[in-house]
C-alpha cells in the first residue's frame, strides 16, 4: 500500500483496479475519518472556551482603571455586579447532543439505514 493519497491515485491510474485493495483503502479511509472529525469538534470547543476565558480575563484586568475615576461606593457596586456574573452557577442545560464523540456505531447505523431505505425503492 502507498504512503499518500496522490500514490494511491497514481497507483489506480497505472495499475488494474482491485476490489479488495480499493475495499481495505475504504475501510482505512473511514477508520481514520471518523477520529478525525470527533478531534476537529472538540479542538473547536477548546479554541472557543479558551477565547471566552481570555475575554474574560481581560474584562477582569480592565475594569479597575475603567471604574477608578467612579466614587468608591459605585466602584464596589459594579464590582459585586461582575462577581456575581462572573462566578454564577454556569447553565449546563444548553449543551446539546453533539457535544457528545461521534460514535462508530451510530454512523454504522445511519448508513444501513440510507441503504436499506434506498433499496426498498
Amino acid at each position: 500500500m502507498g504512503n499518500s493519497p496522490g500514490y494511491s491515485f497514481w497507483e489506480s491510474i497505472h495499475q488494474s483496479f482491485d476490489l479488495s485493495n480499493a475495499l481495505l483503502r475504504l475501510a482505512l479511509v473511514f477508520l481514520l475519518s471518523v477520529p478525525a472529525a470527533y478531534l476537529a469538534r472538540e479542538s473547536t470547543k477548546h479554541r472557543q472556551q479558551q477565547y471566552t476565558h481570555l475575554q474574560t480575563s481581560l474584562d477582569l484586568k480592565a475594569i479597575n482603571p475603567y471604574i477608578a475615576s467612579l466614587p468608591e461606593e459605585e466602584q464596589h457596586k459594579i464590582k459585586s455586579e461582575i462577581a456575581q456574573r462572573i462566578f454564577a452557577p454556569k447553565d449546563f442545560q444548553s449543551i446539546s447532543n453533539e457535544s457528545y464523540p461521534i460514535n462508530s456505531q451510530e454512523v454504522i447505523m445511519a448508513l444501513i439505514s440510507k441503504f436499506g431505505n434506498d433499496k426498498d425503492k
